[in-house]
């Protein structure tokens, strides 16, 4: 909990200094999936520009709007709500989903269900340790599927100088059980060979460590 809660109050002071363009916290976990430390560690990269990846969903973000007069991330969330087959888990304002179209196998998102321009909403503890407790049940779900498996796990957050309020920023999870081959770094095209409904169903049936260690 205290790591976590560090980790973001130090993102945010990062995003809203003029002289950064964007603040990002990452963590991996496990040589594969290139962590060059033995110990478990995060990491925060201060980058003087906003990366085109998020420069890229602002823009379908507004494009959705301006053509569906309503919040993209909004309407996946309730989508999945509805659904319920990428579904992982949904308590205390959050949602776990394996999203559409996933890069890598068992990949998972989680979201709060409200709007907000940080993550979480607000940086007092309880808040942080609500997050912590939904983060800490997702991860155990995946590691009780796939034992031992590395991944890499990244808080994203709008640019500062978007001043969205309308954004859900997310922590995204990237389970690195399969490679990067020849196809995929010739053609940007990634193969994934486990459907985000077979993911969910089972991370859904995973049982989380009964202690939290977050």
């Amino acid at each position: 909990h205290r790591d976590l809660h560090l980790s973001l109050r130090r993102q945010r002071q990062m995003c809203i200094r003029d002289s950064f363009g964007y603040a990002m916290i990452f963590k991996n976990v496990h040589s594969m999936a290139g962590a060059s430390l033995v110990h478990l560690h995060s990491q925060i990269m201060i980058l003087p520009e906003v990366p085109p990846a998020c420069l890229q969903e602002l823009y379908q973000l507004d494009r959705f709007r301006q053509e569906h007069d309503q919040c993209a991330l909004c309407e996946r969330i309730a989508r999945e709500r509805n659904d319920s087959v990428r579904l992982v888990l949904d308590r205390d304002g959050y949602v776990a989903i394996c999203p559409y179209v996933s890069m890598h196998a068992y990949e998972t998102w989680l979201l709060p269900v409200d709007h907000g321009r940080w993550f979480p909403p607000t940086a007092n503890r309880v808040s942080t340790e609500t997050l912590a407790g939904v983060l800490w049940e997702v991860l155990s779900r995946i590691e009780r599927l796939l034992p031992g498996v590395g991944y890499n796990m990244i808080v994203r957050i709008a640019p500062w100088s978007a001043q969205r309020t309308d954004y859900h920023p997310r922590i995204e999870i990237y389970p690195r059980i399969d490679m990067f081959a020849g196809f995929e770094l010739g053609t940007s095209i990634h193969i994934n060979q486990v459907s985000p409904e077979y993911a969910a169903q089972k991370l859904r049936a995973m049982e989380p460590h009964r202690s939290c260690g977050t």
